[in-house]
Formats: structure tokens, C-alpha cells, sequence
């Protein structure tokens, strides 16, 4: 949420400073726009990333296994597998 409120700050100091005549004003909100793109940036790609695996990992108590059996991808090729038979 923090990186959209960047962004989005980015955008209205990239759009409110190309209405003001004297060049010193837009270059500074330019300058505003250009800090907040990159602190929004760095700040996208320090969190951490999630790359999907912890659903597979065997990690998972049994109960889960016992509620979700069937629901693998191995229980989804099987059942793509039959019913194109």
C-alpha cells in the first residue's frame, strides 16, 4: 500500500508541475517525481517475494492433507486424464 501512495504522488507531482510557467517550479517537481519513482522502486523490490512453492512444500499438517486429498496436482492430472478418455 505504501508503494501505491508513492506512485501515486509521483503522478500528481509529474502532472500538477507541468502547469507551472517558470521553469525552476517544474524542474523541481520533476525532481520530487523522479525521488518518489525511485523510493517507490526500491521499496517494491525490497519486500519479500512469495514464488508460490509453500503449497506444495510436504511441510503441511496431516489435517490439511486429510481435508484437501484429492486436490493435488496429481489428483487434477488424473481426473484431466480420464475424463479425455
Amino acid at each position: 500500500m505504501l508503494t501505491s501512495v508513492l506512485f501515486a504522488s509521483l503522478l500528481f507531482f509529474a502532472g500538477i508541475g507541468s502547469r507551472f510557467k517558470p521553469v525552476s517550479i517544474r524542474r523541481r517537481m520533476g525532481a520530487v517525481a523522479v525521488v518518489l519513482f525511485l523510493l517507490g522502486l526500491t521499496i517494491e523490490f525490497s519486500l519479500p517475494q512469495n514464488d508460490g512453492l509453500q503449497r506444495w512444500l510436504p511441510a503441511a499438517p496431516a489435517e490439511w492433507h486429510a481435508e484437501h486429498q484429492g486436490s493435488g496436482p496429481q489428483a487434477v492430472a488424473a481426473r484431466v486424464e480420464t475424463a479425455t478418455r
